[in-house]
């Protein structure tokens, strides 16, 4: 169970990073359009 708990972090953590990048690559692109 400790496994799956560990893979879920990481699944996790690479989603919330994942979406932070997509949302800063989003706002990079509104300042050069600008």
């Amino acid at each position: 169970m400790s496994e799956l708990l560990t893979f879920g972090a990481i699944y996790a953590g690479v989603g919330v990073i994942a979406y932070y990048a997509l949302k800063f690559i989003d706002y990079i692109r509104t300042l050069k359009d600008n």
